[in-house]
């Protein structure tokens, strides 16, 4: 069994999306995939074990591969040179890296790496992507000093936008139509808008003011299982606790790590890493 540590420079770059997303892949090409978290054991029968570790400066220790996980502009170069000594990393994945600054983000990365005694190949640059920077709703929750009434584990979930329910339910469908996975945040004594939300897929509704949800709204978010967080501060208040709570989610959740898979399988070198590990090519390579 081959053994690929994935560590970080830094805590918050990604090594938990990039480590689930390379087992998620890997998984269906034919390869058994073991995934964990520090020293736990792992079965025999796994081809490759992935093994997320926090501290660089042991991460070599059992492992055949580490790939060292930075995200984009939050390490400073003397962090991310040492990191790449201590780690031994063999390959590097940067994360968070925004739309048009790739080739600036390689070769700053070149330009680190050259000073080493050894190459680190570069093995991908995952985009900036908001639904894995964004908050679980247990955190929104928690933030909002709120009550959520969910589905066992929808908890874990995170949503990539907050609107702003609009004044009458009229245009309620139109406007809450312009972006994908959201949650919408009304006063709870306007189920009208409520209502046309849920007309809508919302993916959570946020009710503000204190009042407790009206019976027929809270059956209807039960019948549609969507999240209901009921919170006592205004819409104002609750819009301005949950926008810096962007950027700090962390990575949990079926829908983070479906992302994470994607990504890695559009955005990292695959082939490089099965020759780093010396795996042959899968039948469903």
């Amino acid at each position: 069994m081959l053994t690929l540590v994935v560590t970080s420079a830094l805590a918050g770059d990604g090594k938990s999306t990039v480590a689930a997303g390379l087992a998620d892949v890997l998984a269906p090409r034919g390869y058994r995939v073991q995934l964990t978290s520090g020293d736990g054991s792992l079965p025999a029968a796994a081809d490759v074990a992935i093994r997320e570790h926090g501290d660089p400066a042991t991460a070599a220790s059992g492992a055949d591969v580490v790939v060292l996980v930075v995200r984009q502009g939050q390490a400073d170069d003397a962090t991310l040179e040492r990191a790449a000594a201590e780690s031994g990393a063999a390959a590097i994945i940067l994360t968070s890296v925004p739309e048009g600054a790739e080739t600036a983000a390689r070769a700053r990365l070149q330009a680190i790496t050259a000073r080493l005694d050894r190459p680190i190949m570069l093995a991908g640059m995952l985009p900036q992507d908001r639904l894995l920077a964004a908050p679980s709703l247990e955190q929104m929750t928690a933030a909002l000093e709120a009550s959520l009434d969910a589905p066992e584990d929808a908890g874990n979930e995170a949503v990539e936008w907050i609107e702003i329910g609009p004044i009458t339910a009229h245009p309620g469908s139109v406007h809450f139509a312009t972006v994908g996975s959201k949650a919408i945040v009304t006063r709870g004594d306007r189920p009208d808008v409520a209502l046309a939300a849920l007309d809508v897929d919302a993916e959570c509704l946020i009710l503000s003011g204190g009042r407790e949800p009206l019976r027929y709204v809270l059956e209807r978010t039960r019948e549609d299982a969507v999240p209901l967080i009921a919170t006592a501060l205004t819409t104002s208040e609750a819009v301005q606790r949950l926008g810096p709570l962007y950027g700090q989610g962390t990575f949990r959740g079926t829908r983070k790590r479906e992302r994470a898979a994607r990504l890695v399988a559009q955005y990292v070198d695959l082939d490089a890493l099965r020759r780093l590990l010396g795996l042959g090519r899968s039948a469903g390579a």
